[in-house]
């Protein structure tokens, strides 16, 4: 081999390598910044519709068990899936039920099945009304569900990608209880006011939008609060449980599919992905960086030690299937392990993210009111929380 051949192959081995390294950081930066502006899934596709039945897409949603809601019209009109599903493994296609009565969807058509199956809160059967909360940013819609009578409120916090309606469920789940809900709505959700830079920010500062709903609460005779969140709103009742001017009424937390760990839940998303594991290691570094979580679209840089929870002295309730490929059931699992005697992690079938309710209602309500009548009468005490690093 001669000196030329050898520098050569040097510099074309070393501009691979140059190659290789911008690449991963350019794809560590776009995961980095899909964190913080996150898309959401591709729409359904409504491929036919006869009578009640509709052949739908196949995907993990649509072929989960369980009842669906299912967004057509653009997404202004909510149709409701029955449980029953026919489906075989080699098809990419499900064909449902349609439950309610017509308008159905046209097909051939787009939609988007969802969780969430209430088209208003009045379908919930109980009294509601509206109130303008007011945030740090501005005016914040939330719903007032069932009579206001009464020392214990549930305050019921949605996930992301979502909006108010996404925790209608847990509102019809703790509805027999008799206790009054509050469905706030927060920054950057579509109805709350915009968030600084349009940036998702994992409920690091979207928490404090929260603390209107538990002011108004107390003004109106609450002396216990029942903190009820889904995905990233479990994590935002447990900052709340440590950070509010409000923590000494906070009587429990009701973590439903939570996301108690925001570093881990990148890293199974990116091992999903099947992307070598440097790349959430590097997505993570630039979030935490002032100057890059700068630039990629970010207020502040995100402190990943906030958002990681491992112990509590609230009593709380996970509601979390182990089918859940978004949020960790492991961390779940680890949480509950290290709170023995404090936190409950009822077996619950394996679905989709956020879907434990859909699987069955009857039996989520049964496991969220048995545990609201065994929480202790008595006022709580300040909870204390413990993060752990990253």
């Amino acid at each position: 081999m001669t000196q030329v051949t050898r520098s050569a192959l040097l510099i074309t081995g070393a501009a691979a390598a140059v190659t290789a390294t911008a690449g991963i950081g350019a794809l560590s930066a776009v995961i980095a910044q899909r964190v913080i502006h996150p898309q959401r899934a591709k729409p359904t596709r409504i491929l036919d519709v006869e009578g009640d039945q509709v052949i739908l897409s196949g995907t993990a949603l649509t072929r989960a068990a369980g009842v669906l809601g299912l967004l057509y019209d653009e997404e202004r009109q909510l149709a409701v899936l029955a449980p029953e599903l026919h489906l075989d493994d080699t098809s990419t296609t499900v064909e449902r039920h349609l439950q309610d009565q017509p308008p159905h969807p046209i097909a051939p058509g787009l939609g988007r099945a969802v969780g969430n199956i209430f088209s208003t809160p009045e379908d919930l059967g109980l009294p509601v009304q509206e109130v303008s909360l007011t945030t740090s940013l501005g005016p914040a819609p939330a719903w007032i569900i069932g009579e206001t009578s009464g020392n214990t409120w549930l305050v019921h916090i949605h996930g992301s990608l979502s909006g108010r309606e996404g925790a209608l469920r847990s509102a019809a789940a703790t509805g027999s209880t008799g206790y009054p809900s509050i469905v706030p709505s927060f920054r950057g959700d579509g109805e709350g006011p915009p968030a600084p830079r349009n940036a998702f920010m994992l409920g690091q500062t979207e928490w404090r939008d929260i603390e209107p709903a538990l002011d108004y609460a107390k003004q109106h005779g609450a002396r216990r609060v029942v903190l009820i969140g889904w995905s990233n709103g479990a994590s935002m009742a447990l900052r709340l449980a440590t950070s509010s001017t409000h923590r000494d009424l906070i009587a429990g937390v009701i973590g439903i599919a939570p996301v108690l760990d925001w570093a881990s839940t990148i890293r199974l998303a990116v091992r999903g992905t099947r992307l070598p594991s440097l790349i959430a290691a590097l997505a993570l570094r630039a979030l935490q960086s002032p100057t890059i979580s700068s630039l990629l679209g970010a207020p502040e840089p995100l402190a990943f030690t906030n958002l990681a929870w491992t112990t509590t002295t609230v009593p709380t309730l996970l509601l979390h299937s182990a089918g859940d490929r978004t949020a960790s059931y492991a961390d779940s699992v680890a949480f509950r392990d290290r709170n023995s005697g404090l936190v409950s992690l009822p077996d619950l079938p394996p679905v989709p993210h956020a879907l434990e309710w859909n699987a069955d209602p009857e039996r989520f309500a049964r496991i969220v009111c048995d545990w609201l009548e065994r929480l202790p009468a008595a006022e709580p005490t300040a909870p204390r929380a413990e993060q752990k690093p990253l």
